[in-house]
């Protein structure tokens, strides 16, 4: 059966039958991880619990596990087993459910003296377990690699605790069906629940594209505008600015990160002195256009660039960021600390291009970053 056909089975598939065509090892693993996007968030909890008692499709733990992470709570003592045993490739992130007894035990090996593969497992799911006590039992730590460990789950010690790079608010941003510029094939095409769900009424709008009132400090020329959030959606910790205007000089700072410092109306001014600029691959500008906005809950608040295999919408206002290659949570100019993230856009979904570009922002000295990443490189 071609990939096109097991497409075909999937969509006339009942919801009811979902299930037994996630565990069907004759279908090929992007069927079945859409498949597994598709299920009701508590149907994961069975369908991890049927990987775990026949030992078959472990490629989709991960796939469940992200989208569900207590579907894994009573699985995690025995896949840190299984490391042991079977030489399993354990992700960290599986523990983002870890309950208080998986904490303990793992704050336990983390002081147990010595080295090796599991010491340093265990202070990573620590670290993704994104829980108050682990984190309270790493910023204790005298681990060197501590800050390493946060900083890929997102936070960073901040004084005597560790603060969370993440805001709690996750908006998905529903692009109309033009601004898809690279071709597909039809059964990748906006199927997925982070496509298809429904606009929020309640929640405002925001734009992007066209021309920022902001003037660049370079060239005067008009800076080209990414996102105007006028106003500002809750919960994405921006408190000092009810306007926000995300711009860019694409001749000065093309793709390099910049860095902007934003006045009381949320226009950008650049900071950051570009060194070596190159211009954005794409086109030279792009007409604004509304965006509306969606509310889709926890299930995807995170979100993996390569689970995401072309087939997610990861154009988003808060939430984890996708990160195509290793944590880059961009410094402020400003006060040094890392930025928390504010947005992110999927240049393959806007522009006959690729890569994942980061907006950053510090609260208190309103200032916000750009930064950068591209799977070819």
């Amino acid at each position: 059966m071609s990939i096109e056909e097991q497409f075909e089975r999937l969509r006339s598939t009942p919801p009811d039958a979902l299930r037994a065509l996630v565990l069907d090892d004759r279908m090929h693993d992007l069927v079945r991880a859409c498949a597994v996007s598709l299920l009701p968030p508590e149907a994961l909890d069975g369908v991890i619990h049927d990987i775990m008692t026949t030992g078959r499709s472990y490629s989709l733990v991960d796939e469940a596990a992200l989208q569900r992470p207590t579907a894994l709570t009573p699985h995690l003592a025995y896949l840190w087993a299984m490391r042991v045993d079977n030489d399993l490739d354990i992700e960290p992130r599986w523990w983002r459910g870890a309950d208080a007894t998986e904490i303990d035990r793992l704050a336990a090996a983390l002081r147990t003296p010595g080295r090796g593969y599991a010491h340093e497992l265990a202070g990573r799911c620590l670290a993704e377990s994104r829980q108050p006590a682990a984190w309270a039992a790493l910023a204790d730590s005298a681990e060197p690699e501590v800050d390493a460990w946060l900083a890929a789950a997102g936070a960073r010690r901040d004084g005597d605790g560790v603060r969370s790079l993440v805001p709690p608010a996750c908006y998905h941003l529903l692009f109309e069906a033009p601004a898809q510029a690279r071709p597909r094939a039809p059964w990748l095409t906006r199927w997925h629940p982070t496509w298809a769900a429904g606009a929020d009424p309640g929640l405002p709008t925001v734009t992007h594209g066209g021309l920022s009132d902001a003037i660049c400090r370079l060239c005067a020329a008009p800076m080209r505008r990414l996102l105007l959030l006028d106003p500002v959606p809750a919960g994405l910790g921006v408190t000092s600015r009810a306007r926000v205007d995300i711009a860019y000089c694409r001749a000065c700072t093309g793709s390099e990160r910049s860095a902007y410092r934003h006045d009381d109306a949320g226009r950008p001014t650049l900071v950051s002195n570009p060194t070596d600029a190159v211009a954005f691959q794409s086109k030279e500008e792009r007409p604004a256009v509304t965006v509306r906005l969606a509310a889709l809950g926890p299930r995807w608040a995170v979100q993996d660039w390569g689970l995401a295999n072309d087939t997610q919408n990861l154009n988003r206002l808060g939430g984890e960021p996708t990160w195509i290659e290793r944590p880059d949570y961009a410094p402020c100019p400003t006060c040094g600390r890392l930025t928390t993230a504010l947005a992110q856009l999927d240049w393959g979904c806007l522009e006959d291009t690729g890569g994942l570009t980061y907006v950053g922002w510090c609260d208190p000295c309103a200032t916000s970053t750009l930064t950068h990443q591209h799977p070819y490189r």
